[in-house]
């Protein structure tokens, strides 16, 4: 499945998915940020447990792209700025990050 566009470091791999777009894997968590230009939807069991959208702009926070790599359960973090895109997008597994104060959960913190 990996090419020469990923690394792995320790127990976590990190695919360049093009553009600004990479998926990181490890524990058993996919975590995708920024998405772009996905050619083909992955296969349900390789969507994100985690999205990461970094900033607004069209090649960041492509919704087409955004669509092909969540799940309905995938924990999506966006910043205060996408909250447009996200319009009628409703559930816990949205959740609006402001860069001022981050986000912080068990698993990981966000700044």
């Amino acid at each position: 499945m990996y090419e020469m566009n990923s690394v792995k470091i320790g127990n976590v791999t990190i695919q360049w998915l093009g553009h600004s777009g990479f998926l990181l894997e490890g524990d058993g968590k996919k975590i995708y940020i920024d998405p772009f230009e996905i050619s083909e939807e992955p296969a349900f069991d390789d969507k994100a447990d985690i999205l990461l959208i970094t900033h607004e702009h069209f090649d960041h926070c492509s919704p087409e792209d955004i669509r092909k790599v969540r799940r309905s359960d995938s924990t999506t973090l966006i910043p205060e700025s996408c909250s447009l895109q996200f319009r009628g997008t409703q559930g816990e597994f949205l959740r609006e990050i402001s860069w001022r104060t981050g986000l912080k959960s068990k698993e990981f913190g966000l700044r």
